[in-house]
Order: C-alpha cells, then structure tokens, then sequence
C-alpha cells in the first residue's frame, strides 16, 4: 500500500488495457441487449499503470453508459 495524502491506495502496477476491456465486456455480455452488437478495435499492447480494479471501473461505466445510450 502506498499513501498518496487521501489515505494508503494499492500500488499501481502495468494493466493490459486490452485484457481489462475484453473481460469487462464478457462480464457485462448477459447486461447487453442481444441487438447491440459490441466490436472491439483494440491494440494488444497497450499498457497503463494503474489499479485493475479501477480500470475494470472505468470500462465497465463506459460500457454501460454506451448501452443505455443506445437503447433510448
């Protein structure tokens, strides 16, 4: 644990961006309308420091976010 003056917070440590996308949309699949079709581009080597549960945040809110979009 670090502490970054907000209270201690896990390292960071490299998070394969790919990786974290492509398991947050196989989890949240059941959650997708079966008409909503999810195409992904992505580049298999990019990499972020950060904290995998937070990444796995973020793209899940951008995921979602994007299906209520299309569903209205």
């Amino acid at each position: 644990l670090r502490d970054d003056g907000n209270g201690p917070t896990a390292p960071r440590v490299p998070v394969r961006v790919a990786a974290a996308v492509e398991e947050v949309v196989h989890l949240l699949r059941p959650a997708i309308p079966r008409r909503i079709r999810v195409v992904l581009d992505l580049d298999s080597t990019a990499v972020i420091a950060g904290e995998p549960v937070h990444v796995h945040q973020i793209v899940s809110n951008l995921v979602l976010n994007a299906v209520q979009a299309l569903a209205g």
